[in-house]
């Protein structure tokens, strides 16, 4: 009987476990005013290790942003070191409870974004 009272315990810890980890929503910006957009600038550019310029379009209508490398063209819009093999990177907004999170997969990097305001995408 003791032994079947502790695997219950353990089998409703393992559930509140992952009810925590299941609460990571995917989410869009609301609003984003010009801090919430430094902050999410800041990580970007501390996760890829190159300088980033977002819009008001970062994370407006989709829980995901890829950054791609710019390319200095000549003056006929071609590409002056050929054609790019940099792979863009990704990252991803979640809604966790009442706070915006932003992720850098490829790093496994992420960082609470206090002075954004954030909502769950509708599936």
């Amino acid at each position: 009987m003791r032994s079947a009272i502790c695997l219950l315990a353990a089998a409703l810890t393992a559930c509140q476990v992952h009810g925590l980890a299941g609460a990571q929503t995917p989410a869009k910006l609301v609003a984003p005013t010009p801090q919430c957009l430094s902050d999410v600038q800041a990580f970007a550019t501390q996760a890829t290790g190159r300088s980033v310029q977002l819009t008001q379009a970062a994370f407006a209508t989709s829980d995901e942003l890829l950054l791609e490398r710019r390319l200095i063209r000549d003056a006929h819009g071609r590409p002056l070191d050929g054609s790019s093999r940099d792979r863009p990177e990704g990252f991803q907004l979640q809604l966790r409870g009442d706070a915006c999170v932003v992720i850098h997969p490829r790093s496994g990097t992420e960082r609470v974004l206090t002075p954004c305001n954030c909502t769950a995408l509708k599936p």
